[in-house]
This record gives C-alpha cells, sequence and structure tokens, in this order.
C-alpha cells in the first residue's frame, strides 16, 4: 500500500482547484439585438431626410475567461427605414469583427453602408452609399464570461463616404 505524503497531497489539491482555470474553454455567446433609430440623410437639395431605422443586430462574442482576448462580431439584419421627405426606402447593411485583449470598457464604434432604394434618377437624392455610425456597449458576466446585454446607439447623423 502506498503512502501519501503531506507534499503529494497538497499538490494534488492545488491540481484540482487549478485545472479548471486553466483548462477553461473559451465562451461563445450569440444574441439577436434590436434596433431603432432616427438617422438624418443629408439629400442633394441641401436639406435632411428624417429616417426612422429598425431591424436586428446579430452579436456574437468569444473569449476565454480571463486571461483569452475576446473576439466581437457585429452583424446587421434586415435594418431598414422609409425617409419621410423623398419616401425612398433606405437600407443599412455590413458586418464588422474587433479583437480586444479583454472584456471591452468603452463603446465599440461600428460603421456600416447605408443605402437609398427609390428612383435614382430623382432629381433630389442622397449620396451613395452613406456611412451609418452605430456604437455598442457591452455587458459581461465577470464570472463566467457570457455576454448578458447590448446596448445599440445610432449617430443620428449620416455621413459621406
Amino acid at each position: 500500500m502506498k503512502k501519501f505524503t503531506p507534499a503529494l497531497l497538497a499538490a494534488a489539491l492545488m491540481l484540482c482547484l487549478y485545472a479548471p482555470i486553466v483548462g477553461a474553454q473559451p465562451i461563445t455567446t450569440s444574441m439577436q439585438v434590436p434596433l431603432d433609430g432616427m438617422v438624418f440623410v443629408p439629400l442633394t437639395n441641401g436639406l435632411f431626410d428624417a429616417v426612422a431605422l429598425s431591424g436586428v443586430v446579430h452579436v456574437v462574442t468569444h473569449g476565454g475567461f480571463p486571461a483569452d482576448p475576446m473576439r466581437i462580431h457585429v452583424n446587421l439584419d434586415q435594418v431598414t427605414g422609409v425617409g419621410v421627405t423623398t419616401g425612398f426606402r433606405y437600407i443599412a447593411t455590413g458586418a464588422d469583427q474587433q479583437n480586444f485583449p479583454g472584456y471591452p470598457g468603452d463603446p465599440m464604434l461600428v460603421s456600416f453602408d447605408l443605402r437609398a432604394v427609390g428612383q435614382p434618377n430623382d432629381p433630389i437624392h442622397p449620396a451613395d452609399p452613406m456611412r451609418l455610425d452605430i456604437s455598442f456597449i457591452f455587458t459581461f458576466n465577470p464570472d463566467g464570461g457570457q455576454l448578458e446585454d447590448v446596448v445599440v446607439e445610432i449617430d443620428d447623423t449620416v455621413f459621406f463616404p
């Protein structure tokens, strides 16, 4: 029969306590987040087209806790609106992925394309494409690393690329 020495018992105890942390698998979280907001699109006549955008943002986060970097991927899904002045239908498209050394403390700013679908020969029209800036603020579970909440903030001014 083998005897367990105090040093062997201490080593076994340390292995049991620290192995789950060292060998932790990266955590992937997927979330569909509603997007709603008003933007003002500059037109060729100097006026603005007010557009209420709505749709969904698909957010996927992937990272380990606590040492691995955090990868965040955002993708617009059926984000559309109709211009009050022109009646044009606007479609926002795009996706972006950013890497962070840990959990992002500041908002993640992403630029997407915004295009008008309508009569291209109309004398009053927006530029094509335009830049739509959206900020994302993430809340993670500090114990497990799972994404708990996403706040989406649309910059209400549309820019030319």
